[in-house]
């Protein structure tokens, strides 16, 4: 089961201190809720832990992988969403990476959208788009932001779906989220930055 350990966590912008003393351990058998309100340091742990920030105190992770989804991204202007996919993820799939886009296309209903520009399609599409790119990162540790922002309630159980899958793969997930109870798995845990 993989693991992260975390002691004494702290952060601290001139005077202003946003993480205090945080102790706790994340593994796989949870997934793990950051639900305070905005401002409280959700985003700053983030980047604690994706080694983006300086802090005082210990992250052991034994160099785990992690990929990080955003609450909003900025698409590159003109480039399409199997372009889009390529720059990130066709190294880590090979000859198999279209055969694996197109099946997340169609689970989330969007295959028709493959060739078309990004900065042309809605927010929940790009919001899709930015969940499958997540999902497909070969990652160990998975940090999402808002996930379920701009997404339909089909979408959104479509999406759940997969994160109970990629726990059952043995990856450990953090979801920063205002819509905790929309959330139907019974190993939820909250990481309270207060």
């Amino acid at each position: 089961m993989k693991q992260i350990l975390i002691k004494d966590l702290s952060k601290r912008y001139g005077a202003n201190i946003v993480i205090k003393n945080i102790r706790t351990e994340l593994n796989s058998k949870y997934i793990y809720f950051l639900i305070s309100e905005n401002g409280s340091g959700k985003t700053t742990f983030f980047k604690c832990l994706l080694r983006e920030t300086k802090y005082h105190g210990y992250i052991v992770d034994n160099d785990m992988k992690y990929v990080f989804m955003p609450e909003k991204v900025r698409f590159p202007y003109v480039l399409s969403i199997l372009d889009y996919f390529k720059m990130f993820l066709e190294n880590d799939y090979d000859k198999d990476f279209e055969k694996v886009v197109d099946e997340y296309l169609h689970y989330f209903g969007i295959h028709k959208y493959k060739y078309q520009y990004i900065n042309r399609l809605s927010k929940g599409t790009k919001q899709k788009i930015l969940i499958i790119k997540t999902i497909l990162s070969n990652a160990d540790v998975y940090l999402l932001d808002e996930p379920l922002a701009g997404l339909d309630k089909t979408s959104r159980l479509l999406f759940m779906s997969l994160i109970k899958l990629l726990q059952e793969k043995d990856k450990i997930i953090i979801i920063a989220s205002h819509y905790y109870d929309e959330y139907p798995f019974n190993n939820k845990k909250v990481i309270d930055l207060k």
